[in-house]
């Protein structure tokens, strides 16, 4: 029997096998639920189906057949985290929004963000939130805060959830030799040269080249023109056209005395071509390995946030090969640089932010 002090939270989690960088971040936010809520009874349930939907005529809609769930579980607390605050918002949340506080269930948003953080997309998702306002909204960047905090009857200017991995996850050795890790999902990848003294950097990527000084060596990096052309036309579905031709990678082994890991986050639809598209390839569908993975890098290089994000989470370097607007939640913790060259965490700092939010998430009255 449920004890009555007890409050139930079910976390919308999930779609793993299409970025198992959501885990990262799902597992963050039960961590700080179950660490900082004394009373919490803490379950993933799924997130909406709507998110399986990426065709651009029904993109984000709940498929036909659907049972919509989420409409019909009854916790206490209904946690979504990650960049959900999207133009899609009340397409994919508002009918359940309603049911759900129709029920008395109440919404908490941990490590929420946006997307592309433009006007527009504001003004939908606080059209939303002022119908439907959420009873905690912690934000895991500045600029989301200052768009929302106001809705909210708790707000806490917060940090992204997977910052709290080294916390939940302790590095099993291993005896690989010194590696870089590469992952690039989005973009091809590059091929890596080092010079053994440092010479000028790129101070970024542009014109398909890049070049940074890290361990007293210059590292330059380049990708493929043409290729990279395709991806930033197709998007996300570049590596679904040209993987399953062995298009996507190269066959470098190695750069200096590191071994070269390719991580691949997203192997849903699973094409083993796409994945393991040169040496040393991994892919799978739970996150541990990952963790694994970039806590025992040298460096990782990526265009996925999240595998940057952990990586400096446990004192590694990585440098970020994206422009997307959701690093800021990188940015947020002093590391403004991470586009242009690898940097290190402050771990002080991120100690102390984390502390921060786990203090204030004790304090709510749940």
């Amino acid at each position: 029997m449920k004890n009555p002090d007890t409050k139930t939270f079910a976390i919308a989690a999930g779609t793993w096998s299409r970025n198992i960088g959501n885990a990262f971040f799902n597992y963050g936010a039960r961590y700080l639920l179950e660490g900082s809520v004394g009373n919490a009874d803490v379950s993933f349930i799924n997130d909406q189906c709507a998110y399986f939907s990426l065709m651009p005529w029904r993109y984000r809609v709940e498929p036909r057949n659907s049972l919509r769930y989420l409409d019909h579980v009854r916790p206490d607390y209904m946690v979504l985290q990650g960049s959900v605050l999207t133009k899609q918002f009340p397409k994919v949340w508002e009918k359940s929004f309603g049911l759900l506080r129709e029920a008395g269930v109440k919404i908490v948003m941990i490590g929420a963000g946006q997307f592309d953080y433009d006007d527009e997309e504001t003004k939908i998702c606080r059209r939303l939130l002022e119908k439907y306002p959420p009873y905690v909204f912690i934000a895991r960047d500045r600029d989301t805060y200052s768009n929302f905090h106001d809705l909210a009857e708790h707000s806490y200017d917060g940090i992204d959830n997977a910052y709290f991995i080294p916390d939940i996850y302790e590095p099993i050795p291993h005896d690989l030799p010194p590696y870089v890790v590469l992952n690039f999902d989005k973009t091809p990848e590059p091929w890596v040269a080092l010079t053994a003294e440092a010479g000028q950097e790129s101070g970024g990527f542009s014109n398909n080249t890049a070049s940074f000084n890290i361990y007293d060596m210059n590292w330059r990096m380049s990708f493929p023109k043409v290729r990279l052309g395709l991806s930033k036309s197709f998007g996300k579905a570049y590596h679904f056209i040209m993987g399953p031709l062995g298009l996507s990678g190269t066959n470098q082994e190695s750069v200096g005395k590191w071994m070269i890991i390719r991580t691949d986050h997203c192997i849903n639809p699973l094409m083993i071509n796409r994945i393991f598209r040169g040496p040393n390839a991994f892919g799978y569908d739970i996150p541990e390995a990952y963790f694994n993975l970039y806590s025992q890098a040298d460096l990782t290089l990526s265009d996925r946030i999240h595998a940057v994000l952990v990586t400096l989470a446990y004192g590694r370097p990585a440098m970020l090969f994206s422009s997307s607007g959701r690093a800021r939640i990188i940015e947020r913790l002093g590391v403004e640089d991470v586009a242009k060259r690898p940097v290190f965490l402050d771990l002080d700092r991120l100690r102390e932010e984390k502390q921060a939010e786990k203090d204030f998430l004790a304090s709510v009255p749940f």
